[in-house]
């Protein structure tokens, strides 16, 4: 599972990398700026680069239905507690630090304060429990990758910025299995029907990561915008768009 896991992320680094570099060579700019060339060498912010997907997309990184069509759109709009650092090592992200008990049971995850959701609204340690307590370990959801957090008992809020993993046994590949494609859900939109709301799945979702869905169009594109109320660095570039280009079977 992490071979898999670590297969993605150098799809997405790749992906990404190759979008930074389209977006390079079409002198993609900010609006107003200047086209003339600059005597400084760097990313220049600003632009729009479209990615080819097979598929509509599932905008929910838990959905059974979140295919391969969906990790990319959904690595850049939802983030995790951790995410993959140097040398594919988990480092922070929603959570700016941890700790193991002594005897292994049990992480306490430190989350990061004034994070806000992309609708404005404060993330908390509510959403972590409420993203693995009411979905990921409910066996009747089936929720994606379940099986990769088979030890994990419960999740609990310690105070709005600190929650517990409490453990059946030692789990000492769990801040790496929270980097990958683990994105934490908003309790105050999806505690209804966290899997199966279509206007979320398959629509605008709330998310915390560097982008956030414009518009979703079934069968033609899902549009990115940078979220302003992402807590970490803005990306350069303005945009990302997904185009779906369905395979098509010859007769």
């Amino acid at each position: 599972m992490v071979d898999l896991a670590r297969t993605y992320f150098r799809l997405f680094a790749l992906v990404l990398v190759a979008t930074l570099v389209l977006s390079a060579c079409t002198g993609a700019s900010q609006p107003g700026a200047s086209t003339a060339p600059s005597a400084q060498s760097g990313p220049v912010a600003g632009g729009t680069v479209t990615v080819p997907i097979g598929a509509d997309p599932t905008l929910n990184p838990w959905s059974p239905n979140a295919f391969v069509e969906s990790l990319f759109i959904n690595r850049v709009i939802f983030e995790g507690i951790t995410k993959p650092g140097k040398d594919l090592a988990p480092a922070p992200d929603l959570a700016e630090s941890w700790t193991i008990a002594p005897d292994g049971l049990s992480w306490t995850f430190k989350l990061r304060s004034g994070v806000k959701w992309s609708d404005g609204q404060a993330f908390s340690a509510d959403d972590v429990a409420f993203t693995f307590n009411d979905i990921v370990l409910k066996p009747d959801l089936g929720a994606q990758n379940r099986a990769s957090y088979a030890a994990v008992k419960s999740v609990t809020v310690v105070d709005p910025n600190t929650v517990r993993f409490d453990l059946s046994r030692k789990f000492a590949a769990l801040a790496s299995f929270l980097a990958y494609n683990a994105g934490i859900l908003p309790k105050h939109v999806l505690s209804a029907d966290p899997l199966k709301t279509t206007s979320f799945n398959k629509g605008v979702p709330v998310s915390t990561g560097p982008y956030k869905v414009e518009k979703y169009t079934s069968g033609q594109s899902v549009s990115l915008v940078r979220n302003e109320n992402y807590f970490g660095p803005k990306p350069y570039l303005s945009r990302l768009s997904s185009r779906s280009c369905p395979t098509r079977t010859p007769r």
